[in-house]
């Protein structure tokens, strides 16, 4: 499957330098140009003179989500990406 998505993709990005070498030793037949990094990070300036509020208590913040592969997942990501299998 991702060599499906890799192929028709214009653009792979990936999140390091290390997954980009990764790739393009993977898809040799690829132009290295197709994957570009975006690395994981941010700009201090955008924060600059932010002082946000201190906590008596350690805090964490998570704003993603959770991935559970559940067998009604797979059935729906396959039947999604048009890799379910027709029955007889």
């Amino acid at each position: 499957m991702e060599r499906r998505f890799v192929r028709s993709a214009s653009v792979v990005v990936v999140n390091t330098p290390g997954n980009q070498r990764d790739f393009a030793k993977r898809y040799p037949e690829l132009p290295a140009e197709k994957f570009v990094t975006i690395t994981n990070g941010f700009d201090r300036d955008d924060f600059a003179g932010d002082n946000p509020p201190k906590y008596d208590k350690f805090t964490i913040g998570y704003q993603g989500a959770f991935y559970f592969q559940r067998p009604e997942y797979r059935t729906f990501y396959r039947r999604l990406f048009g890799l379910q299998r027709k029955r007889l």
